[in-house]
Parts: C-alpha cells; structure tokens; sequence
C-alpha cells in the first residue's frame, strides 16, 4: 500500500506541476496576443501572426511578429509595451518581427 501510495505521488505530483504551468502559459500567451491584437487591429492593416513570451531575470522579453501595411510607430509601441506590463504585473520588453505587405485584390 505505501509503494502504490508513493508510485501515484511520483506521477501525480509532476502531472499536476506541468497542467499549472500550462495552464498559466496558455492564459499570459492569449493575454500577450489580445493586448497587441487590441493596439494593432486588423481594420488598420494589421496582422498578429504569433506571440511568445519568456521570463526571466525578473521581467518578461515578448516577441510578436506582425504583418501590416505600415510599420507602427515608436510611441505607440510604448504604449503596446506599457499595456502588457500592466496586464502582466512585471517590466516587460517588447520586441515587434515586423512585415511588410502590399494586398492585391481582383475582382
């Protein structure tokens, strides 16, 4: 009985460990994703293509990569920054893949 007990301990508590860890990733990626999806919408050319994020040293390094029309100026990717350190609660540094795109439309 106590090697059961300790066997389902060893797969449980890992099991348990990682679900957390998932969970919380999923939640701060789709945070990451609406804030710069709010700030560099789609009725103005653009297009969040991925998000990611990693922290470390105490802060969050979050790397988006963008298609639009014209490229988004430097205040208001301050202010994309500062809106995701507010919905993160840490420094966070933004850092914009950015891509050019002409749409060519027939009809």
């Amino acid at each position: 009985m106590v090697a059961a007990t300790i066997l389902i301990a060893l797969v449980t508590v890992p099991m348990a460990y990682f679900t957390v860890t998932n969970i919380t990733s999923a939640g701060r990626e789709k945070n990451v994703g609406s804030v710069v999806g709010t700030y560099l919408p789609a009725r103005e050319g653009y297009h969040v293509a991925s998000s990611e994020w990693v922290y470390r040293n105490g802060k969050y390094d979050v790397v988006v990569l963008v298609y639009g029309s014209h490229a988004p100026t430097e205040e208001r990717l301050a202010f994309i920054r500062g809106a995701l350190e507010e919905r993160l609660g840490k420094e966070t540094s933004l850092h914009i893949r950015y891509i050019p795109y002409e749409e060519l439309v027939t009809r």
